[in-house]
């Protein structure tokens, strides 16, 4: 890096006292002892440091440097990840529900706020993950459900078996122990999908780094990425268009072949995480550009027949890890196809295209409470500007632009399929009726985004030249709409204030962007950085930052769960009035067999339901809550379309085969004389049953 002729010691005086009165600020402020002081100073002297270069660096050499040595920098980050045991999952809501305040000081985040409305990820996914360490991800786990399933289904994915490759993410479980494995995990994810992403603009923008930093700011901190806490369809979807492109380029046979394998593991797991919502959608996406990229390069031409053999070495490698990946979880598969929820599931589109209206409202949602954040979550900026652009670009170079050609195929598919219902066969040969239009709308939204910044490189290389009048209507013809959507979406006056003022910062942002506008202070840099780095700020709000899992397995409760299960492994336990304490215990190590259902647990219905009388009722993907009946009867019911609620007799109770019984209350009376109290501590009661009685 090329040093500043002189040096700001003014700017390096004031990011010194902003440090220093930050880390004071987190001692007297923040909950937490010395160990969790000390792990946030080491996130916020990153953050010094990184700042502080600009005060003896020049600007340019800084972000060459990093730009040159970005892989480095992507895997030193992961190391950083790892070594802390840092994670973004919300499962510091455990200490909300179970025993607050009690265990270990790493029980809250470090920073943020945990997240109840991501229970698929800290109720469901996180649990599932740690049982699989009681069987070191190995054989056959008994612990989710109750039952017997391979560690594959049980634990999401992981496995001590070939099929494990088809997800790079998880390789850390298998490695580094479910703690380190989860921090793997999340570091992965969040700086690998930031990295593809980045790599995938720099192909489609001709290396322009600027316009690839602001597309994957749109893409990768979007609201719709951070709310489901990180889409694999978007990292291995992006990592297959890299690969792709760079296996298309390279002139080296052998190096050819690494990244053929490399990319065979990320097409294998694009195939196997099982979501054909997202799947489908973001498969016209990759086909488009691939074609794009074959068409570009023609292969056939360059290509030695050694090169023809790796291909087929590599396309080989993927379908064995497919293959196999596919005999392990077929018990999952041919169950999940005959549930009610979701298997059942059809849809032949129409009605959700407003959802890419609402990108200013959801911004919020890591502020205020405002609904559902997750089912609102998009992609910013690309509706309805994007065909704006489009239509602009294509008529201005008289449609002499391949990829925006080839992006117009999903582009009128996925618009049609989210704006109206297609005929019947029409979307069944589209493959459409294995998504949703909530789903696909999504993907909408990330296409949208992508032609933006393609028609936007056209612009930045004077192909296309969009006026500042131009640009200012184009601008308010888009983002006017969706401010009137989003404020009619609240009546929280802060809310209201909010959107018309980041609004208001969106519309002059855009103006500069579109037509390049190069004054001192408003400039079409400036305002990229601008909004990069709100986007950036915005998502770092939405996910917490956690060391380890201690808010599950630092509790006293945890512990004297594992204790009895480490002694009886064949008790089975239920927890009852709650959906979070059933994964809560499956974290510990106790069969429950009310933990979230994923695939039906066939063989508890045939004892409880052996007429079938209530299958409407339990062949579902469910969360399972479980109370106990004071009369002679069961009463079964759907909460919603994951959730039902099961009252259970003592009769049926015995068909369990239940011996133990967790509870943040005090047991029936009528049940009294059949349970004894084996432990109790901070509103957490275990009763073990006494069938005798």
């Amino acid at each position: 890096m090329k040093k500043k002729n002189e040096y700001n010691w003014l700017l390096f005086g004031i990011l010194t006292i902003i440090a220093i009165f930050t880390s004071l600020y987190v001692l007297k402020c923040l909950p937490g002892g010395r160990k969790m002081f000390f792990r946030r100073c080491e996130i916020i002297f990153l953050l010094y440091a990184f700042f502080c270069l600009h005060c003896f660096f020049e600007v340019n050499s800084i972000y060459e440097t990093m730009h040159k040595y970005r892989w480095i920098i992507y895997f030193a980050l992961l190391v950083f990840f790892v070594v802390n045991c840092l994670n973004l999952s919300s499962l510091g809501m455990f200490d909300v529900y179970i025993q607050n305040g009690k265990g270990s000081e790493f029980i809250s985040p470090l920073f943020g706020k945990s997240r109840p409305i991501r229970s698929d990820e800290w109720m469901v996914n996180v649990p599932r993950v740690l049982s699989g360490k009681y069987f070191n991800y190995s054989g056959i786990n008994d612990i989710v459900n109750a039952t017997k399933y391979n560690s594959l289904v049980a634990t999401g994915s992981i496995i001590r078996d070939y099929a494990i490759l088809a997800d790079p993410s998880k390789w850390g479980y298998l490695l580094l122990g479910a703690e380190y494995g989860l921090s793997f995990f999340w570091g992965y994810k969040l700086i690998f999908g930031f990295a593809f992403w980045y790599e995938l603009f720099l192909i489609l923008t001709k290396n322009k780094r600027l316009l690839s930093i602001f597309g994957t700011s749109l893409v990768w901190f979007s609201t719709f990425n951070m709310w489901w806490s990180i889409v694999n369809q978007l990292i291995s979807g992006a990592a297959i268009l890299v690969l792709f492109f760079y296996f298309l380029k390279s002139k080296n046979s052998y190096i050819r072949l690494l990244i053929g394998m490399v990319l065979a593991i990320a097409g294998a797991d694009y195939c196997m995480n099982l979501y054909p919502a997202w799947q489908v959608p973001m498969g016209y996406i990759i086909l488009s550009i691939m074609v794009w990229m074959i068409i570009n390069e023609k292969p056939w031409k360059t290509f030695s027949k050694k090169d023809w053999l790796f291909f087929v070495i590599d396309v080989l490698f993927m379908i064995s890890i497919i293959l196999r990946y596919l005999q392990v979880d077929a018990p999952y598969m041919e169950a999940i196809q005959k549930t009610v929820y979701p298997g059942s599931r059809v849809s032949y589109g129409g009605n959700s295209i407003k959802k890419l209206l609402g990108y200013f409202y959801v911004l919020f949602a890591s502020l205020w409470d405002i609904g559902n954040p997750c089912e609102i979550g998009c992609f910013p900026v690309g509706f309805p500007l994007a065909y704006i652009l489009m239509a602009d670009v294509l008529f201005k170079e008289k449609k002499k632009n391949n990829l925006l050609l080839f992006l117009l195929v999903p582009l009128v598919i996925l618009t049609c399929y989210c704006t109206f219902e297609l005929p019947k066969i029409i979307a069944k040969v589209l493959l459409l009726t294995y998504s949703i239009p909530a789903r696909a709308v999504d993907y909408l939204g990330l296409l949208l985004v992508i032609i933006m910044i393609v028609c936007l490189s056209e612009v930045y290389e004077n192909k296309v030249e969009i006026n500042l009048l131009e640009s200012a209507i184009i601008v308010l013809i888009s983002v006017c709409p969706a401010l009137a959507y989003s404020v009619s979406y609240t009546s929280q006056k802060r809310v209201i204030v909010a959107i018309i003022f980041v609004g208001i910062l969106a519309i002059i942002s855009l103006i500069s962007i579109l037509s390049k506008v190069d004054k001192k202070y408003f400039n079409f840099k400036i305002s990229t950085v601008f909004v990069s780095v709100c986007l950036t700020l915005n998502a770092m709000l939405v996910n917490p930052i956690m060391v380890g899992v201690d808010a599950i397995l630092s509790k006293p409760a945890a512990k004297k769960v594992q204790e009895i299960a480490k002694k009886d492994h064949n008790g089975k336990w239920i927890a009852l009035n709650s959906l979070a304490n059933s994964n809560f215990l499956i974290a510990c190590g106790a069969p429950t067999i009310n933990s979230t259902n994923f695939i039906p647990n066939f063989s508890l219905w045939e004892k409880l339901d052996p007429e079938k009388k209530y299958e409407e009722v339990w062949n579902r993907y469910s969360h399972m809550a479980v109370g106990l009946s004071d009369t002679n009867e069961s009463e079964f019911l759907v909460n919603a379309g994951d959730s039902i609620t099961c009252v259970l007799s003592k009769e049926d109770m015995k068909k369990t085969g239940v011996k133990y019984l967790f509870s943040q209350s005090e047991i029936l009376d009528t049940w009294k004389n059949m349970v004894t109290e084996i432990y109790y501590e901070d509103n957490v009661y275990i009763y073990q049953i006494n069938y005798n009685n």
